[in-house]
């Protein structure tokens, strides 16, 4: 067993989870999410219609950085 993990570490292979580009995209997309949770707050006090627009606008947002986001992200 102890020869197995020795080999393990010795060898074992280091990917990153995600490129610099793709953090910086998805710390954009968490803070839109957050925006989209205030949205969604005001919504409920004041009526969707008044936050509509908004919600429309912030989704394309989303969408588009969705697409840049490396393809490994998007189709793991």
């Amino acid at each position: 067993m102890s020869d197995f993990w020795r080999h393990a570490l010795l060898n074992a292979k280091v990917t990153a989870v995600a490129t610099p580009d793709d953090m910086a995209i998805l710390r954009q997309i968490g803070s839109m999410a957050n925006n989209l949770n205030q949205l969604a707050k005001k919504a409920n006090e004041a009526g969707f219609k008044l936050v509509e627009w908004s919600l429309k606008g912030l989704s394309k947002e989303i969408k588009t950085l969705y697409t840049r986001l490396s393809y490994d992200w998007r189709h793991n």
